[in-house]
Parts: C-alpha cells; sequence; structure tokens
C-alpha cells in the first residue's frame, strides 16, 4: 500500500535546503564570486516567485480539473456526505455527516453525530501499488456537541479517540464512502474499545458544519441489516 499525504512545512524546508546546496556547489565547482552570480540570483527569486504562485493554484483547485485531475489521479472527495454509522454492540444505525476540505493531498475531515462531534487529528489517501483501490484513513478525536444552538453547555456525548478507514468508490456521477472505525471509547463495563461501520453518500459541495440531520431530505435511506446494498441512495 502506498500512503499519499502532505507535509507542507517539510517541503518547503526541503526547497530551500535543495537550493542552497545547489548554489553552494555551483559557487564552488565554478569559481565564480557572488557579484558574478548576482544576474543569475535576480533570474532565480523571479522564477521561484512564479513556480510558488503556479503551485499554489494547482494545489488549491487546478489539480481537480481536467487534464490535471487525470495526470494526479487524487480522488476528490471534498464536499459534503451523508448517512449512517451502526455500532457493532447496538446493531443500530444512527445517521452522521461527514465534511471534508481537500487541497489536493491536503485533507482535513469532520464528522458529526446525534450526540458529538469528531474532529480530525491527520488525513490521508491509500492506495493499492497499481492505484486501482483507494481508502481515506483519518484519526479523530470526539468531543460532546452543544446542547443546543447557541447555548455554552454540552450535551449527554462523551469524548474518545479512534480511527476511520473508508473504501472510496464512484460509480454512475455518484461516490460513496464505506468502511469501519475504531475507538477508545469506554463501555458500561468500565473497558475501552468499540467498532462500527460507516455507509457515507456525497451529497453537496457545500458544507453546513453540523449533522443537520433531515429525515425526508437525508442523502440516503436508513440501511437496513438484511440489504445487499447498504449504500442504496435512497428513492
Amino acid at each position: 500500500m502506498i500512503q499519499l499525504e502532505e507535509n507542507k512545512n517539510v517541503a518547503i524546508k526541503t526547497i530551500v535546503t535543495v537550493t542552497l546546496l545547489v548554489w553552494s556547489l555551483v559557487l564552488i565547482f565554478t569559481g565564480l564570486s557572488l557579484n558574478e552570480l548576482r544576474p543569475a540570483f535576480g533570474y532565480l527569486f523571479s522564477v521561484t516567485m512564479l513556480v510558488g504562485l503556479v503551485s499554489y493554484c494547482v494545489r488549491t483547485w487546478l489539480w481537480r480539473l481536467p487534464p490535471l485531475s487525470w495526470f494526479f489521479q487524487i480522488p476528490d472527495i471534498s464536499g459534503r456526505w451523508e448517512g449512517w454509522y451502526q455500532p457493532d454492540l447496538t446493531k443500530e444505525w444512527r445517521p452522521t455527516a461527514h465534511e471534508i476540505s481537500q487541497y489536493s493531498l491536503d485533507i482535513s475531515a469532520v464528522a458529526f453525530g446525534p450526540k458529538n462531534c469528531s474532529q480530525g487529528i491527520c488525513s490521508s489517501i491509500v492506495v493499492d501499488r497499481h492505484g486501482v483501490f483507494h481508502k481515506l484513513v483519518w484519526t479523530y478525536k470526539t468531543g460532546p456537541m452543544p446542547a443546543s444552538q447557541g447555548s455554552s453547555e454540552v450535551g449527554p456525548g462523551d469524548s474518545h479517540t479512534g480511527t476511520h478507514f473508508m473504501h472510496f468508490s464512484s460509480k454512475d456521477n455518484s461516490k460513496r464512502l464505506r468502511g469501519e472505525y475504531f475507538n477508545n471509547r469506554k463501555r458500561k463495563d468500565g473497558t475501552l474499545g468499540a467498532v462500527g461501520f460507516i455507509e457515507l453518500t456525497w451529497v453537496s459541495r457545500k458544507c453546513v458544519g453540523d449533522l443537520a440531520y433531515d429525515e425526508q431530505n437525508w442523502g440516503m435511506g436508513k440501511p437496513s441489516n438484511e440489504k445487499t446494498d447498504p449504500l442504496e441512495a435512497k428513492s
């Protein structure tokens, strides 16, 4: 498996280091003075600024547009996802909304449930060695939601940390995420650990910052344990 992720600080430091090393080698092996290289420094500065501007545009939005989208082969998972999650112990499907912002490989994810909110700590897209199967893996920290809109009090949700492993698929102009989660949530008997399943469908590029569950207009119908394809959209 290949993990695709981005660390901007490391990338910038690497570029600066490589640039300094290259110019040091030029000075050593050519014997030229700094004054003789001054015009070249001005040219290098202009080119570097242009490269930085173009890189910003590519990373921010051009990567998802043809033909660059065909070249990079990075799945676009940004936007709002609506669906359901099922704790393995209760087998009860509960509504959840995931909202994801993405700049190329820089991914930020947030998940909303009826009682709590999960804020992503780190996220990455994982692909198989042939670039066919894509998974979203993100680690999160969960905290309780406010008891009501505008209230400083919090509801009955608890705090814990965990990780989502979700397979990404795209078919017939629809995008889906399906997978599992693992966390260290405290059980009723005092032990730690919980697992469950997640089924999501993409509904919009716009994020609303809340669960905003609407039974009549939810992105997908509530799965049943008997369904062979629980991601089937609500008709």
